[in-house]
């Protein structure tokens, strides 16, 4: 249950935020989160496809729902109660009254080459609406009206320029917008008229150092940012992105909470900067954190120490025995072989970076086992890499690390349709023709037939074997084999066409119905 948030008066310095005080439960892929200036908050439910009000007695009404928005991304209150929402799905910004009354529908400007492409956050401080236009790699500034002041930023790497830009905030003490330009893995404050400020920030876990930083907040001199692949949030100074801080201690299983943080996509401070609200939709849950105890010291990072073996991300392909498999923590691809009894890890290959043989941004592999050669679309690089598979020999296998090799790139033209793209891998067609989809806000698979039908719903939302946890991915094998990234349960699964759980995978392990532990008395 939500706990009652106190208003308190008086900061605390930065290092001494970050202790958990309290859950809320009951949502639908949250991403974004902010303060409403007369007390409580708003939230963006993305899968929800929601904005709920949650006042300061943990009440929670609608704002609005899903017959006005679509996988909301951002949202903002102006201290006049006027509410700006990131309609992320319709590539629209709306401005609302807090009845939910609409007052201004916006999707980016006049002209076409003005329009938004997948704004994911917003901010306002009640005189311009700023917009993280992640898909076009800009920022937006509006006056409340909605009308368009000005463009900022291209796509690039340069001070002043992005790539996916996926947080904001406006800095009212010293006018500027920080961003969270994501794809850059960086911090960059903006003055209001596009001068750079500052960058802070690299690829990295080191403390100042950023894997995919996404929702971000600032009070006074403190900027807030959660940093998504770390699982923690980091805490800069405003005026000059100095490193000042961090909290936060990575789940080392699924479900674990109190304090312990799963890919955060947004942090806000409650006014006074003594208390954070931290989304994790990963976990459909917000964290309320607080003052930090001795208990809560900041431990270091957590995200490869404690044995957390591989987080599979959204990116699948197979042909042949050759399964492949996206690491986005790692920026790396790692190969199975599925001929045996169980797969086989037998390599990995790639790392951070805009070169032929690094990732940033990939949206898509494909392989082809006839010509043994892998295609990866990088979205960040904008390139098309091939690469040359040799997979260890099928009655001998082992792990090689020199198994995949870059043949070349091909420079990309043009942006890539990453909805068809990312739809793609949700589903399956069988040889009958029927069609396996993943469903990853219902933690299902569907079977429908060639016309449309549902055959039957495989699964259902938890961590036991057979059961899922937004599965981001589907491929089928040779053998009929349904083969799921299970995303949010860190694992791999298989199933009949009949949906019978058959096993799960990792790196160096699996589990069979016939090698699950027995229960009961022996014979």
């Amino acid at each position: 249950m939500f706990t009652a948030l106190s208003w308190l008066t008086l900061a605390l310095a930065a290092t001494d935020l970050g202790g958990w005080l309290s859950t809320e439960d009951g949502f639908k892929g949250p991403r974004a989160v902010a303060a409403m200036p007369g007390g409580g908050m708003l939230v963006a439910d993305s899968d929800g496809s929601a904005v709920y009000r949650i006042d300061s007695d943990g009440s929670r009404s609608l704002v609005a729902g899903p017959d006005m928005l679509l996988h909301p991304g951002g949202v903002a209150a102006a201290d006049d109660n006027t509410i700006v929402i990131a309609d992320t799905g319709h590539d629209r910004i709306l401005i609302i009254d807090v009845d939910g009354y609409i007052v201004s529908v916006v999707s980016g400007g006049k002209s076409p080459h003005e329009a938004f492409d997948s704004p994911t956050d917003v901010d306002t401080d009640g005189s311009v609406i700023a917009v993280a236009d992640s898909g076009n790699h800009r920022i937006h500034i509006l006056a409340m009206d909605g009308s368009l002041k000005a463009i900022i930023g291209k796509r690039g790497t340069g001070p002043g320029e992005f790539r996916r830009p996926q947080g904001l905030a406006i800095d009212r003490k010293n006018g500027h917008i920080v961003v969270s330009d994501t794809g850059n893995h960086r911090i960059q404050s903006i003055a209001m008229d596009g001068t750079p400020q500052w960058q802070a920030g690299q690829w990295g876990s080191f403390a100042g150092f950023f894997c995919e930083p996404g929702g971000i907040d600032v009070d006074q001199d403190m900027i807030v940012v959660a940093d998504r692949l770390n699982h923690r949030v980091q805490i800069l100074n405003a005026s000059d992105g100095s490193f000042q801080g961090y909290w936060g201690m990575h789940a080392v299983t699924p479900r674990q909470g109190e304090g312990r943080i799963h890919y955060p996509d947004d942090v806000a401070l409650l006014p006074g900067g003594l208390q954070a609200i931290v989304v994790e939709g990963f976990e459909d849950r917000l964290q309320v954190f607080g003052e930090r105890t001795s208990e809560d010291a900041a431990t270091g990072d957590l995200t490869r120490r404690l044995g957390v073996q591989s987080h599979f991300g959204d990116l699948i392909a197979l042909d042949g025995r050759a399964l492949f498999l996206w690491e986005p923590a790692s920026r790396a691809v790692l190969v199975f072989d599925i001929s045996q009894e169980t797969p086989i890890h037998v390599s990995t290959f790639g790392r951070p970076g805009d070169q032929g043989d690094a990732f940033d941004d990939p949206v898509s592999m494909t392989y082809d086992a006839s010509t043994m050669q892998l295609r990866v679309l990088d979205a960040g690089s904008m390139q098309a890499k091939d690469f040359a598979v040799t997979l260890p020999p099928q009655d001998a296998p082992r792990f090689d690390p020199g198994a995949v090799r870059l043949i070349g790139t091909t420079p990309l033209e043009g942006p890539l349709d990453t909805d068809q793209i990312a739809g793609d891998r949700l589903s399956v067609t069988d040889s009958d023709g029927s069609v396996f989809v993943v469903d990853p806000a219902d933690d299902v698979i569907r079977h429908f037939d060639r016309d449309g039908h549902l055959i039957d719903t495989i699964g259902s939302k938890g961590t036991d074997h057979g059961e899922l946890w937004e599965p981001r991915a589907i491929v089928m094998d040779e053998q009929g084999r349904l083969i799921v990234v299970d995303h949010g349960n860190h694992r791999m699964q298989m199933f009949d066409r009949d949906g019978r759980w058959l096993m799960t995978f990792g790196i160096g392990r699996a589990w069979t119905p016939q090698t699950l532990p027995r229960t009961g008395g022996s014979s």
